[in-house]
């Protein structure tokens, strides 16, 4: 490996050194069917300038990361994913190509929406602009690589690296602030990230090139994934960027925990190579000033403080509505007694984005009068409206509002995060999202559609994912969920924790309590887990149906999720009280009445009417009825009362969500698998169906 020293002038309080230097790079072979193919990649396969690894580590070795995903385009130009179940220096690749060809071209990451050129052997896709701080080594799916095969079982895929590399060390011996994250801009505004190509002609000529439209970045942001988390000395952090001459050098932009700020500043040109890592290395620091207010590329609203948080929030309450925000500090309402202003209203719904930077928001509390239906972090969400990587503990969230019971459309909506994502239109395909989103102790209370991320989500597009519940509270009238109240979007990959308690006020109203979704109305809930109890017993006069331990009614689609915990009441499932949909691949080790309480189908006396269909599901040390009423409606397969999780049922489960993923309608394009479950919640949920790395 060569290396070179190159020496960096440092401005300001910093004391840094920096040298460029190659990855060490390796190469993959290939072996296939017709239609399947597998390859794989072994540290005994190396061949030069060929890196076919994700993660740099120690010596600027690299690996794969279990679940890692490519795209790989065949002679019919479909992006079809491939995934591997293991990491390390060994690993395989698996997935379906449309048919046998004479060539492929691989990308990593893999990228749904990249497209190829098959003209001129063209990738376009995307290089973050918000990227996350991983100790040692870029996060995986981070960096992107590109590869071209000649024959038709691809035995020669193997890798280029098509980005570069800034290393930043903090020094073992760094006098200063903890880091909580960084940024990175050159100093001739050059783009960094965003929309690029990368040409897979010439394997020596595959560098990222940045597209110059308005997703273009002059800035990529280093965030922490958790809150709470720093940037340790003696480590090493990296950004990812596309290959450019800084003509004038660069800036390194650090803040600390309070949101304050130090520089470093190289006024060299620098020259960021493809393939190759620059290293500067901090000494030392003094943060001062405090951004708040200034605005990022972006569009975004830096937040470092309690006043500052106000300060964006009525901003937008006057009108701003567009205007997002970037934590860069933890906030804490303790003591705070204003009046939070609202976030987005029926005729303008907010449509900005919030950024978290992995920053907490503790002691968050609304409370809501007979007057106002939106209780929330965010009141309205509207069409491209997101909250990311956010963590709220002990929020206090209320409301009194019951509207016009005649009028189903004059709901309260009550949820820690959003209130109400988009509108009631009947044609609602608008989209909204809300990612990586943690709540830990809730206190919700609501009318109708209260949940502990969202209140109600009305947009076929809205998607939450990655997010959390854990412990608390939540109740209402009707449609309470551990996620969310009531939706018709996608919740994915969601967990709910710790017992959360979830009930019902005792009003005489069809309750539709669930551990992940009160109501599920033509949404999919895929791969999530609830450990949750679930009150749906109130006695004489009450209608408590329906209470579920993913949902309490279910009108979409269920796949891959879990439930445990206690479902309690006359009308309770520990997989969902009520279904009009399906349910593929679940299973519950649950108390309540039966597994899926009751099966309802249509109505509308067609011949030709479609029955509901379970398939793959399994109670756990339950008992029977596994359904309780209306068995005749449904098509059911495979269900039954289980004495424990056995290798046969995982691979059953495991098979339904395989033929489920090769339908049209099931628009994830990877199969999910339930795995053994290393977490801390492994004795309630032993398996769980794994997510493919985003």
């Amino acid at each position: 490996m060569k290396s070179s020293i190159l020496l960096l002038s440092v401005a300001l309080l910093f004391g840094a050194t920096s040298c460029s230097e190659s990855i060490m790079q390796e190469g993959g072979s290939a072996s296939s069917g017709p239609i399947d193919l597998t390859f794989s990649a072994l540290s005994s396969e190396m061949k030069y300038q060929v890196n076919t690894r994700t993660l740099v580590r120690e010596g600027n070795q690299t690996m794969w990361v279990a679940n890692d995903r490519i795209s790989v385009f065949d002679g019919n130009n479909q992006n079809n994913p491939f995934i591997t179940k293991d990491g390390g220096i060994m690993t395989d690749f698996r997935g379906t190509v449309s048919a046998t060809t004479d060539w492929y071209c691989a990308l990593y990451p893999y990228n749904s929406r990249a497209e190829f050129d098959p003209s001129s052997y063209t990738f376009t896709t995307q290089l973050y602009i918000r990227q996350y701080a991983e100790p040692g080594s870029y996060a995986s799916g981070m960096n992107l690589a590109v590869s071209r095969s000649t024959k038709e079982d691809a035995q020669d895929l193997a890798f280029y690296n098509s980005a570069s590399y800034l290393r930043v060390h903090i020094s073992s011996d760094y006098k200063g602030d903890a880091i909580s994250s960084m940024r990175l801009s050159g100093n001739n505004g050059e783009l960094l990230a965003g929309d690029v190509t990368i040409s897979v002609y010439d394997p020596n000529e595959t560098s990222a090139v940045v597209i110059d439209n308005e997703q273009a970045s002059q800035t990529i942001y280093l965030d922490q994934v958790q809150g709470g988390e720093i940037c340790y000395p003696g480590k090493d952090y990296y950004f990812v960027l596309a290959p450019v001459n800084m003509v004038k050098g660069y800036t390194l932009t650090l803040v600390n925990e309070k949101g304050q700020i130090a520089t470093i500043k190289n006024d060299e040109s620098t020259s960021f190579t493809e393939n190759n890592i620059v290293t500067i290395e901090v000494e030392n620091a003094e943060f001062s000033g405090d951004e708040c207010g200034t605005i990022t590329e972006d569009g975004l609203f830096i937040v470092t403080n309690l006043d500052c948080l106000y300060e964006w929030a009525e901003r937008v309450e006057n009108g701003e509505i567009g205007l997002g925000c970037y934590l860069v500090a933890d906030i804490d309402f303790e003591g705070d007694v204003r009046k939070w202003p609202q976030i987005g209203t029926d005729e303008k719904p907010f449509t900005g984005k919030v950024i978290g930077n992995g920053k907490k928001i503790s002691n968050f509390h609304i409370e809501g009068d007979e007057n106002f239906p939106y209780a929330g972090f965010i009141a309205v969400m509207g069409e491209g409206g997101a909250v990311e990587n956010l963590t709220f503990d002990s929020p206090v969230i209320s409301t009194k509002y019951v509207g016009n019971t005649t009028n189903p459309f004059d709901d309260g909506y009550a949820g820690v995060i959003v209130a109400r994502m988009n509108c009631a239109d009947i044609f609602n395909y608008t989209s909204a999202a809300i990612k990586n989103c943690h709540v830990t102790n809730p206190d919700v209370s609501g009318s109708e559609n209260v949940g502990g991320i969202v209140g109600r989500s009305y947009g076929r597009g809205d998607i939450i994912e990655g997010c959390t519940v854990s412990g608390g509270k939540l109740s209402g009238h009707m449609f309470v969920g551990g996620i969310v109240g009531n939706i018709e979007g996608v919740v994915e990959n969601c967990h709910v924790k710790s017992g959360t308690a979830i009930s019902h006020f005792d009003v005489p109203s069809e309750a539709r309590l669930g551990g992940i979704v009160g109501t599920n109305n033509s949404g999919r809930i895929v791969a999530c887990t609830a450990d949750v109890v679930v009150e749906g017993d109130f006695g004489e006069g009450l209608d408590t149906r329906y209470a579920g331990g993913i949902a309490g009614a279910n009108n979409g689609t269920i796949i891959g999720c879990a439930a445990n915990g206690s479902m309690n009441g006359d009308f309770s499932g520990a997989l969902a009280g009520e279904s009009y949909g399906d349910i593929f691949g679940c299973y519950a080790n649950a108390k309540a009445t039966a597994l899926i309480y009751k099966v309802k189908k249509n109505m509308n006396n067609a011949d030709d009417v479609v029955l509901p269909t379970f398939s793959g599901c399994y109670w756990i040390k339950g008992s029977t009825p596994v359904i309780a009423k209306g068995e005749e409606n449904g098509l059911i397969r495979d269900c039954s009362v289980k004495e424990s999780l056995t290798k046969d049922l995982i691979d059953s489960m495991n098979k339904v969500i395989d033929d489920v993923a090769s339908d049209s309608d099931y628009t994830y394009g990877v199969t999910y698998q339930y795995e053994e479950n290393g977490g801390d919640d492994n004795q309630r949920f032993p398996y769980k169906a794994t997510i493919p790395q985003r």
